[in-house]
């Protein structure tokens, strides 16, 4: 004998089929519609040699190879906004680079004037202790630059380049907090 009324089986079923349906909608439009035409963009940049993204706790992580470019500040600044228009500020840059041993040497002797400078805003003093200490090292090809929001540090040798960026947390440019 039939049963006649609500059918619970049937609607457990179409919910669990639209779910399954709105998923795979929603993850080739994440991958055919934002980030395979966004890593083609970036990747057709001169500074760019490979990018790889992936979802990390609901930020969008780009792993970006560079090149060896002549600036790499603005190159990594032009990169940034193209990621910014098209994902918000939902994401995070990985910058991947040629270093060898004696450039993260030669960082490493820096890196504390960079870390003070980000939060105090003593970029004067930054600039000298890290000209000094790189000149001990016996490495003259570098350039360290700042604009509102980062410090780009550029490091080269014969073997290899090292490419950081620190996100400044004191003063910004013109002096507001």
């Amino acid at each position: 004998m039939a049963k006649k009324g609500f059918r619970w089986e049937f609607v457990a079923l179409s919910a669990v089929l639209t779910l399954v349906l709105l998923s795979l909608g929603y993850t080739l439009y994440d991958k055919v519609g934002v980030k395979d035409p966004l890593e083609r963009t970036l990747v057709s940049q001169d500074a760019v040699l490979n990018v790889t993204s992936r979802r990390d706790k609901g930020v969008t992580v780009l792993e970006i190879e560079f090149n060896r470019v002549e600036d790499f500040a603005s190159s990594y600044a032009s990169l940034e906004k193209t990621i910014r228009e098209r994902l918000g500020s939902n994401y995070r840059i990985e910058v991947k680079d040629a270093r060898d041993e004696s450039l993260e040497k030669a960082y490493l002797s820096i890196h504390y004037y960079l870390e003070e400078a980000s939060v105090r805003g003593n970029f004067g003093d930054m600039i000298e202790s890290c000209q000094a200490r790189l000149m001990e090292t016996g490495l003259e090809n570098f350039k360290i630059v700042l604009d509102e929001s980062h410090i780009y540090v550029q490091l080269e040798s014969d073997h290899g380049y090292l490419y950081r960026v620190l996100d400044r947390t004191g003063p910004k440019a013109g002096g507001a907090p």
